[in-house]
């Protein structure tokens, strides 16, 4: 078993954003040794050649090309914004077309800005691919955007949860383009929230480890804003993962167990104020670690052997909870009476999960 420190430590090797990332840090090349012949001493004494300026100048991005044809079976709008912005890849999965970019943003290097191919792969992992698709004004209000979620993938996909890209297009006179992009964060379950003068994404995010549980936030992602103020994590709960009998017998005593499972997610304006709130249905149980508790796991584990169950065997029958969160012109906040329960549930979290990502927005 993986404990969730170790997965961390995985994880925080190679960077940590809403996930396990890889980070984007430059590696530090080493300078070759110094050449000292009588030939180099002999060179070093004659003037040195003019350097061209198109020697050191950045690579130049040919004319734009013609974008290529939707492979059969992949949506045709999101296929024209993707190879707008980047140089596809495909890989064909079951005799299905998967679909995304060569690579992760900038897209500044040839091969992985447009250029009317289609690169097939041979390797899965070797497409960023193509993950979220959303529709709207996001930078501000009147513009023909879309924000696609692209996966990691080559050198920097360390694991199957590291973070990918975000891509923010928008439709000019001569089609789409790129306008905007963020490294190193996942969207998934997203809702599109409309405001005065655009809109953004509400989404969830999750990490967890075998054992250990995990941690569930909801965020806003915002890109009329800075890009160190476009996300606002608006929400966090943990839970605790099924329990293990391999190894060692059952909970770890310093762990308290809580159960959650989410029933329901509506995402309209349920306080008729113009903005859309989220409005969350969940069960929870919760149970101390007693001794009386860690005797009932031990139980379980000698009968069963090397096994695991899940955690509803202990805690019983479920409470439901409605969670709301109110939305207002950039952002999800809690509602008082969300807000208290969030904070009573936060202390059966340990400190070392609460703390994975960032505090929620005050």
């Amino acid at each position: 078993m993986v404990s969730a420190r170790l997965f961390l430590g995985i994880c925080l090797a190679t960077g940590l954003s809403f996930g396990c990332s890889s980070g984007s840090s430059t590696p530090t090349h080493t300078p070759p040794p110094q050449v000292t012949s009588s030939a180099a001493a002999s060179a070093s004494a004659m003037p040195a050649p003019a350097v061209s300026a198109s020697a050191v100048a950045p690579p130049t991005r040919p004319p734009k090309a013609p974008l290529p044809a939707a492979p059969a079976g992949v949506d045709a709008e999101r296929f024209e914004v993707l190879a707008s912005v980047c140089g596809v890849a495909m890989y064909m999965q079951d005799g299905k077309p998967q679909v995304g970019c060569r690579g992760a943003p900038p897209f500044d290097k040839p091969g992985l800005w447009p250029d009317g191919k289609i690169e097939t792969k041979g390797d899965l992992f070797e497409v960023c691919l193509l993950s979220q698709f959303y529709k709207g004004s996001f930078s501000a209000a009147g513009k023909e955007q879309a924000i696609l979620g692209i996966d990691a993938c080559n050198p920097d996909r360390a694991n199957d949860i590291t973070p990918g890209s975000v891509l923010l297009a928008e439709r000019g006179a001569d089609g789409w383009r790129l306008v905007d992009s963020m490294r190193g964060i996942n969207i998934e379950k997203c809702d599109i929230a409309k405001r005065k003068n655009g809109s953004f994404l509400v989404c969830g995010d999750n990490m967890g480890a075998f054992g250990d549980g995990s941690l569930r936030w909801n965020f806003t992602l915002d890109f009329s804003k800075p890009e160190k103020e476009r996300v606002v994590i608006f929400s966090k709960i943990y839970k605790s993962a099924g329990i293990s009998c391999m190894g060692s017998a059952g909970l770890d005593e310093d762990r308290e167990l809580t159960g959650v499972e989410e029933i329901k997610r509506e995402f309209k304006d349920v306080n008729n104020d113009g903005f859309d709130d989220l409005r969350l249905i969940v069960e929870r149980a919760h149970a101390k670690n007693t001794p009386a508790l860690l005797k009932r796991v031990d139980a379980i584990c000698k009968k069963n052997g090397n096994t695991h169950f899940e955690e509803k065997v202990l805690l019983g029958k479920y409470k439901r909870f409605t969670l709301e969160f109110h939305g207002n012109e950039t952002t999800l906040a809690p509602t008082p009476e969300t807000k208290k329960l969030l904070e009573e549930w936060s202390h059966s979290a340990s400190y070392f999960w609460w703390n994975v990502v960032g505090k929620p927005e005050e």
